[in-house]
């Protein structure tokens, strides 16, 4: 599938979902939505990175919109439910570190994704931290 068919939506409007945001824009993916709990900080983030949905209800926003894939930056302890409502609708998933607050925890992510037979990449690079964007500029 053409990254340009792809549609995303990321949890977590903090430095990470900016550049996990980023990164899926460069590959030509459409990140239409960015979720966060603040709606004033979720709001500047999505003008900033021109995404047309800017929410604080993560679940109503991947129900409406049943995105091509899932981006999570958000607390490992905030991420079963969102983990779990993205393999129910069959959305790939990509996960900030850490992966999960246990490793038991972390098995049974895996086996989720699994048996739905959908994606998930963990992001453990330092692409987008402030600290190297500042030193790329």
């Amino acid at each position: 599938m053409d990254p340009q068919d792809l549609k995303a939506v990321v949890v977590g409007a903090g430095w990470a979902g900016e550049g996990h945001t980023k990164a899926l824009q460069h590959c030509g993916v459409e990140v239409v939505a960015i979720c966060a709990r603040r709606q004033e900080i979720v709001g500047k983030v999505a003008s900033n990175l021109g995404i047309a949905i800017a929410s604080t209800d993560w679940r109503q926003t991947l129900m409406e919109v049943k995105p091509d894939i899932v981006a999570l930056a958000t607390p490992a302890i905030l991420r079963t439910p969102v983990i779990e409502l993205a393999v129910q609708l069959g959305a790939h998933l990509l996960c900030d570190k850490p992966l999960a607050n246990t490793a038991t925890e972390a098995e049974r992510f895996y086996r989720l994704v699994d048996q739905a037979g959908i994606k998930h990449a963990y992001a453990a690079t330092h692409c987008y931290h402030p600290s190297v964007t500042w030193a790329h500029q």
